[in-house]
């Protein structure tokens, strides 16, 4: 959390607000005054402090893995044929939703493969092909 208070270009007699707060970052024009910019600035911290600004929006919460790849295999059941779609559905429930059950459905898929294929491969010492 912090707020500066900054002169944006310089000697341009512009002052700006920038607010980092909880890995975002947002910048508000304040006007012509720095004595009102460091005024404004320390009550922005102060509600900061107490979480009343309310800069961030509630994220919307996402599926796990499991319910994604559960809504994907029903609404896929119509496009493939039904041996292919019991394999899929046989690989989810047996090896993927197990281990993905934790990740949320946004979070990097690839990192994630690579931590579950280091978990369940043996230790031969080699890296996987592909």
């Amino acid at each position: 959390m912090g707020v500066k208070v900054r002169e944006e270009p310089r000697g341009s007699g512009v002052w700006f607000l920038f607010i980092n707060h909880k890995g975002k970052r947002f910048a508000k024009k304040v006007g012509a005054d720095k004595r009102v910019a460091n005024q404004i600035a320390k009550e922005v911290e102060r509600q900061l402090a107490t979480g009343d600004l309310g800069l961030l929006k509630d994220e919307p919460t996402t599926p796990t893995f499991a319910i994604y790849a559960a809504g994907y295999l029903k609404k896929a059941a119509h496009t493939l044929k039904y041996s292919t779609w019991k394999d899929y559905d046989g690989n989810v429930r047996k090896h993927l939703s197990s281990a993905w059950v934790r990740f949320p459905s946004t979070r990097s898929l690839v990192r994630g493969s690579r931590i579950w294929c280091s978990t369940c491969a043996p230790s031969t010492g080699r890296r996987p092909r592909g």
